[in-house]
């Protein structure tokens, strides 16, 4: 025996669409007893544009909130500008090379005739010289 085909107006109850949208989406070509085929059409109803105005207003205001966080989280100094960040970045590339190529200059001298332990240790002081003030940005020349 057969399952008896719902009527237009349960098809409206299941989907909880009207029967002017049931008649437009047979018109598409939809299979009004295709489960599948419905289920797949109902995912994709349009909203009204009453919906539409409110989730655009929704998101409009989101995208302000998360305005006035970031604004505020600058305001604060939470929160740095990506140039000023890369710039900081560059000062800081450019001082290290700068010390590493006055190391390089300082240390074949300092380092003639020494023992290993001692060239180690002379090494060692010169590295930590320059950590020290590359971890100090009072000391760094490019502080504001």
């Amino acid at each position: 025996m057969t399952k008896a085909k719902p009527s237009k107006a349960e098809i409206c109850r299941r989907y909880k669409i009207t029967a002017g949208t049931l008649t437009a989406w047979q018109a598409e070509g939809i299979d009004i007893h295709d489960e599948q085929a419905m289920a797949e059409r109902n995912s994709r109803k349009h909203k009204s544009s009453g919906e539409e105005l409110f989730d655009a207003r929704l998101k409009k205001l989101k995208a302000e909130a998360v305005s006035a966080t970031l604004k505020a989280a600058q305001l604060e100094g939470t929160l740095i500008d990506l140039a000023e960040a890369k710039t900081a970045i560059a000062r800081i590339g450019a001082i290290t090379k700068s010390l590493m190529l006055r190391m390089q200059a300082d240390l074949p001298p300092a380092l003639e005739g020494q023992s290993p332990s001692r060239m180690a240790k002379i090494i060692g002081q010169a590295v930590e010289a320059i950590l020290t003030q590359l971890s100090d940005p009072e000391g760094l020349p490019w502080h504001e």
